[in-house]
């Protein structure tokens, strides 16, 4: 499963985040082994494979934040995601991508 997290009003987006984190580690992962939390803008494509590919040992369902992944400044890091994900096998994991510099325009009639 993939969230987006995203829009304008970035307070409310965090908190939306840290309720959806919360609840993983209340109800699932206690122990918190299975969170991962990347920063997007950083992140290589094998960073981010590296922490979705393997599953761990303590925790059947893991969830795995990627946070600000759309100014990364690398321009086929969303190709190469994308054709990551298209092939890998669905599984229980969790991933959310949370953007907090996402602006949206506005048309005018």
């Amino acid at each position: 499963m993939i969230i987006f997290l995203y829009g304008q009003d970035s307070f409310r987006s965090r908190l939306k985040l840290n309720e959806l984190k919360d609840k993983y580690l209340r109800e699932v992962d206690k122990l918190g082994s299975g969170l991962k939390v990347i920063n997007g803008a950083k992140a290589s494509f094998a960073d981010i494979a590296a922490a979705v590919s393997p599953s761990s040992l303590l925790s059947k369902k893991r969830l795995i934040i990627i946070e600000d992944i759309f100014i990364n400044k690398d321009k086929l890091i969303f190709e190469k995601l994308s054709e990551y994900f298209k092939n890998k096998e669905s599984d229980d994991n969790i991933i959310i991508i949370w953007e907090s510099n996402i602006k949206i325009k506005k048309f005018k009639n």
